[in-house]
């Protein structure tokens, strides 16, 4: 809850004068009219989404790059390597994003890693009785969005806010959204908002609102 409380907070500090969200709705790209390749990509992250292997293609950068992600690494963040949030979705795979020395990198699977992204970028907003963190990693096309968010539920004057509290993933293919995964984990571990600022670039608005 603290640091919940941190995320909100630092948001807050961060966008003056907010006193409720403004929340676009995410488009909705038409199927028909996706180029082919488009098509392909969005097949195969469901695909890896739904839990089957798939091994992304190694960019000249990144085997250039240290890569902890070996198979003997599982998806939670090595040795070494500083935890910015991880937790276990309702499919039971594990999602973790973990900083190393170079890089960071987010992972998802059962055990060890079926997806591995590099990279990372930070934002976060603040609502009104909340806020939301998010991280974005993209491949290609496809963007996958960490998120840990706090909602005010109830306006009442003088009555609890009643937040609603919740962290997962989402998939993006350009602004399609394709699929939405919500964390199932007692020992969840939000986005850890000082490290994030530390490791990675800020952008100044979120990546994508709802989901």
């Amino acid at each position: 809850m603290v640091t919940r409380l941190s995320i909100a907070l630092a948001a807050l500090l961060t966008v003056s004068g907010c006193e409720a969200d403004s929340r676009a709705p995410v488009s909705n790209s038409n199927p028909e009219t996706m180029p082919e390749l488009a098509a392909e990509t969005a097949k195969e992250h469901s695909q890896a989404i739904a839990n089957e292997p798939f091994v992304p293609q190694q960019s000249a950068s990144s085997a250039q790059s240290p890569n902890p992600t070996s198979s003997k690494v599982g998806v939670s963040c090595a040795n070494g390597e500083e935890t910015v949030f991880s937790c276990k979705v309702k499919n039971g795979s594990d999602l973790a994003v973990c900083a190393g020395d170079e890089n960071v990198y987010y992972r998802y699977g059962k055990g060890s890693p079926e997806m591995t992204v590099m990279g990372g970028r930070f934002a976060s907003v603040a609502y009104s009785g909340g806020g939301e963190a998010q991280i974005a990693f993209t491949k290609g096309r496809t963007t996958y969005i960490v998120f840990s968010r706090v909602i005010r539920t109830n306006f009442e004057p003088g009555e609890p806010n009643q937040p609603a509290i919740s962290d997962g993933v989402m998939v993006m293919l350009g602004d399609e959204l394709l699929t939405t995964h919500i964390c199932d984990d007692p020992n969840a571990r939000p986005i850890d908002y000082d490290l994030a600022v530390k490791v990675m670039e800020r952008e100044p608005e979120l990546f994508t609102i709802g989901g």
